[in-house]
């Protein structure tokens, strides 16, 4: 590492609302079996204006969590959506056997996957980490049991070693110069028999080639300046391929989430049966899905190779 960056380190948060409220909340009654909390009857009259309120503030809303998007079902969030959702259920399972689900989000940026997760029927049953690449502004940080601030493309020793149920690195892999580093840290801190999320763009072939090999040398030729932000471009098949090379991640789903999403066809995002006929297609097309989410399980050590 050289001597000018800074190391990875740990921020530990204060405690948070919610874990206070948990501490004080008494043994065997849920976040969901506490009375509501209805505001008093106003002089106009108007008893539990608060409610309308708050049906108000979720319209505009990504799956009425995400402000990223402002349709109902945005293809774009539904990879978190999706992700959250299986976490919960995971989390539902580790519930019921008595202890959490260690949860790490790689590269957590504005705290997407937070705003879905919470909503979720088993967050109480989660402990949330995350790292970022650099202090940011981030969606409730004090929610995280760890905040790490490190480098995935060098060593990151702060992450513990075969501490995390669940891995998840949604939308990072194609930013970074190293991406074998980086898998090798997304599977050194993985459980074995723990899960690890992938998403990543996916570029039709051969057009993932040209996104990667001729596009810089365009930009050279007309002087930009600016970074597109992704160094590393992939096709279905090449990423596949990328993760073959590390025998102990089986591959167990993948899936895309659109095809075709946003301009004249955005406000069709709020009716439930085009996102729905989007995640059916997103299981059968997913070589022309702008991405893919990969769900993998770290295997023990004797386990076959990636099939």
């Amino acid at each position: 590492m050289d001597a000018t960056e800074p190391p990875a380190r740990r921020l530990i948060a204060p405690p948070s609302p919610r874990a206070e409220a948990r501490a004080t909340r008494p043994r065997g009654v849920s976040r969901e079996t506490e009375p509501v909390k209805t505001s008093p009857q106003s002089e106009d009259g108007s008893a539990g204006q608060h409610v309308g309120d708050r049906m108000s503030a979720e319209r505009g809303l990504a799956f009425g969590v995400d402000p990223h998007r402002s349709e109902r079902y945005s293809l774009r969030q539904s990879r978190y959506d999706a992700a959250a959702q299986d976490i919960s259920s995971w989390a539902g399972a580790a519930e019921r056997a008595g202890h959490k689900l260690a949860v790490l989000d790689v590269g957590c940026g504005s705290g997407s996957l937070l705003r879905h997760l919470e909503a979720k029927p088993h967050f109480e049953a989660i402990t949330l980490s995350a790292t970022n690449f650099y202090e940011k502004s981030t969606y409730k940080p004090h929610a995280y049991h760890d905040y790490i601030i490190c480098d995935l493309t060098k060593p990151c020793p702060e992450l513990r070693s075969s501490a995390y149920d669940v891995v998840i690195c949604e939308q990072v892999l194609e930013h970074l110069s190293d991406v074998h580093s980086a898998l090798a840290t997304l599977v050194r801190v993985t459980k074995p028999g723990g899960r690890v999320i992938i998403g990543v763009p996916i570029h039709a072939p051969p057009l993932h080639l040209a996104r990667l090999h001729l596009v810089p040398v365009l930009d050279r030729l007309a002087g930009r300046t600016q970074s597109r932000g992704h160094v590393q471009a992939f096709s279905l098949f090449s990423f596949r391929r990328l993760l073959r090379s590390y025998p102990a991640l089986e591959l167990r789903e993948q899936r895309g989430f659109r095809i075709i999403s946003g301009g004249v066809l955005r406000p069709l995002e709020n009716l439930h049966w085009y996102w729905r006929t989007n995640r059916w297609l997103g299981t059968r097309l997913q070589a022309i899905c702008p991405e893919v989410q990969f769900l993998l399980e770290k295997a023990p050590p004797t386990a076959s190779r990636l099939q």
